[in-house]
């Protein structure tokens, strides 16, 4: 779900983690430092974000919770990507694949494929980041997400990595369809860090 406007968050979660963290609440304690997390990562607080993340991946590590292990991961990925490491965030985005790859599916593999090809793309790798894009766009819409805010960051990705790789009738359409999905929910810019703000908000 949206963060909303994460630094208008961030005071909302600290409550949460205290609240839990006093209450014994261990799994809602862990939720709530990955959220929290999440919300520094956008705002570009690259040191915060990573400390609650890891944090929380080794609470869900220690319950025997591979799925929430493995999404705090994802996460933790896209937060050393925004800190201009590509290389350990495909590390990272391995093991979150490994342990996200169960039987019947990867419910996550859109934005596993899509944060795949924006740290291939930092890596100046754009034919591969291209193909990441594409198969990011094709597992949402393979899980029937065509019109939710799961495709909105697909295509955006789709349309950055597109423009890279000198695309540029792919990037307009994969751009059009993102700002179309973002006007439709409703969305904001601030929810947004500034590359996919750009694409998505005219």
């Amino acid at each position: 779900t949206s963060l909303g406007d994460p630094r208008a968050a961030i005071p909302l979660l600290e409550e949460a983690i205290t609240l839990r963290r006093e209450t014994g609440d261990v799994r809602g304690y862990a939720i709530s430092l990955a959220r929290r997390g999440e919300a520094y990562s956008t705002i570009g607080d690259h040191a915060a974000a990573l400390a609650d993340l890891e944090a929380a991946a080794g609470i869900f590590e220690a319950a025997g919770d591979p799925f929430s292990h493995g999404t705090a991961l994802l996460h933790a990925a896209i937060a050393e990507r925004r800190a201009g490491r590509p290389e350990d965030a495909l590390k990272r985005l391995a093991r979150a694949e490994s342990l996200l790859d169960v039987e019947g599916g990867n419910v996550n593999r859109p934005e596993l494929c899509g944060e795949r090809a924006r740290s291939l793309s930092a890596l100046g790798r754009g034919a591969e980041a291209l193909a990441c894009a594409a198969a990011a766009v094709a597992a949402a819409r393979a899980l029937g997400l065509a019109t939710s805010r799961r495709m909105m960051f697909a295509q955006a990705i789709l349309a950055l990595a597109a423009a890279a790789a000198g695309d540029r009738a792919r990037a307009d359409a994969a751009r059009a369809a993102a700002r179309e999905l973002a006007r439709a929910a409703g969305e904001t810019a601030e929810a947004f860090p500034d590359d996919l703000r750009d694409v998505l908000f005219p």
